[in-house]
């Protein structure tokens, strides 16, 4: 399935795009951080799925 990881220093994350944009897990980002980066993957869909082919 599509994903894909977001990692800054110590924390990291998972969140799949497929069925549903979705977080599998999210370790040591602030609550801010995971709202952005939910936007930013949201917003970038497409291309990350383009990329994926």
């Amino acid at each position: 399935m599509s994903h894909v990881h977001v990692i800054k220093g110590n924390a990291d994350g998972k969140i799949w795009l497929e069925p549903a944009i979705e977080i599998a897990y999210m370790h040591e980002f602030t609550n801010k951080e995971i709202k952005d980066i939910m936007r930013l993957v949201q917003e970038n869909y497409e291309q990350f799925k383009n990329q994926m082919e």
